[in-house]
C-alpha cells in the first residue's frame, strides 16, 4: 500500500518498473546459464576469452543471478529498496571485477566490449542507484534547510495533489521536527500484509470522520495510486456502501466505527479479523493511527479545512 507519508515517500511507480525490469533481467539471465551453460559460453561475446568452458561454473553463477534477480522481483512487489541489497552488491563487485580486467587486458572486438558496458556495468550502476535512500529531512536540514527542505516538500505536494503548507512552516521553524515526522510517517511502510483496498478504505472512512477535506483528497490519491478504482471511491465519498465490493464496505465501515468510537467496532473488527487474519488487523490498526495523526496535527496548528470547504476530486 502506498502510505500518506509527509516527505519520505515510499519508492513510486517508476522505481517499481526499473526494478522489476532489473529482475526480469538478472533472472532470465540466469536461466539461460543455468539450462544451456553451453550455449551462453559460446553465444556472449566476449565470455570465451576468460577462460575454457565449465559447465558447473556457469550453473552456479546462473543460480546466484536468479536468486538475485528473485530479490529483485520481491523488492519490486513491497517497494522495499533493501530487497535490492544483494542484486547491488552481486552486480557491484561483478562490475568491478570485470572493469578492471579490462583496464588490465582491455578487449578484442567492440561486441565484446558493448556487452561489458550495456549487460554488466549498466545493471551494476541501476542497482546500486535503486537501493541507495532519498536523504531524510534531518540530513537536508543540516545540509541547507530553506532551499531542499522546500524541494522536498514540493515534491510531496504533487505526490501526494495537495498543499502541503503546514510542513514549510514546520521545516521553516523546526527542521528537526520535521524529521521525526518523516519516522512517524514510515511506520506505515514496514512489512505490510493486509490487502491495499481494505487498508484505503478503513483509512478514508477514519479520515471523513475526522473532517480534513485535504487529508480526504491525499487518501483518495493514494488509492487512484493503487489502482483503487475511481467509481468505487466516489462510492466511498458519496455514502453509498452497497456500491461498494463487500470488503471495501466492510473496511470503510471499520474505519468510520474506529474513529468514533462506536460500539459496531468491535463485530466490525471480528468481521475482518475472520476475512484477513489476525496479522492484518495490526496493519489496519496502525494505518488508522497514522491516518488520523495528521488531521489532529493540521487542525492544532491552524490548517485543517473541513470537507464541506473543499471539492474533493476522483480522477
Amino acid at each position: 500500500m502506498t502510505t500518506a507519508s509527509s516527505l519520505t515517500p515510499a519508492p513510486g511507480p517508476l522505481w517499481r518498473v526499473l526494478t522489476a525490469l532489473l529482475a526480469a533481467g538478472l533472472v532470465l539471465n540466469g536461466l539461460f546459464m543455468l539450462i544451456m551453460p553451453g550455449g551462453w559460453y559460446a553465444g556472449v561475446p566476449g565470455v570465451s576469452g576468460t577462460g575454457p568452458f565449465n559447465d558447473h561454473f556457469v550453473r552456479d553463477i546462473g543460480a546466484a543471478f536468479i536468486a538475485t534477480g528473485l530479490g529483485a522481483a520481491w523488492a519490486a512487489r513491497r517497494g522495499q529498496r533493501g530487497g535490492l541489497l544483494p542484486a547491488a552488491v552481486f552486480l557491484g563487485l561483478h562490475a568491478g571485477i570485470h572493469l578492471v580486467e579490462t583496464l588490465v587486458a582491455g578487449h578484442a572486438h567492440a561486441a565484446a566490449l558493448a556487452v561489458e558496458v550495456l549487460g554488466i556495468h549498466l545493471p551494476a550502476v541501476l542497482a546500486i542507484a535503486l537501493v541507495l535512500p532519498r536523504p531524510s529531512t534531518a540530513t537536508l536540514a543540516r545540509l541547507a534547510p530553506a532551499e531542499l527542505i522546500e524541494r522536498r516538500v514540493a515534491a510531496s505536494e504533487q505526490y501526494l495533489g495537495v498543499r502541503m503548507d503546514y510542513m514549510r512552516e514546520i521545516g521553516r521553524v523546526a527542521p528537526a521536527l520535521l524529521a521525526k515526522l518523516g519516522v512517524i510517517a514510515g511506520l506505515g511502510r514496514q512489512d505490510v500484509t493486509a490487502p491495499a483496498e481494505a487498508l484505503h478504505f478503513a483509512t478514508l472512512g477514519a479520515v471523513q470522520v475526522d473532517d480534513c477535506g485535504e487529508c480526504v483528497q491525499i487518501h483518495v490519491n493514494l488509492a487512484l495510486k493503487d489502482g483503487i478504482a475511481p467509481a468505487h471511491l466516489q462510492a466511498a465519498l458519496d455514502n453509498r456502501l452497497t456500491d461498494l465490493p463487500p470488503l471495501q464496505a466492510l473496511a470503510l465501515r471499520f474505519g468510520r466505527a474506529a474513529a468514533e468510537n462506536d460500539p459496531a467496532l468491535e463485530t466490525l473488527a471480528e468481521q475482518l479479523q475472520r476475512q484477513l487474519g489476525r496479522r492484518a488487523m495490526f496493519d489496519l490498526a496502525i494505518a488508522l493511527g497514522l491516518a488520523r495523526f495528521y488531521p489532529v496535527l493540521k487542525r492544532a496548528l491552524g490548517y485543517a479545512k473541513s470537507c464541506s470547504l473543499i471539492r474533493l476530486k476522483v480522477a
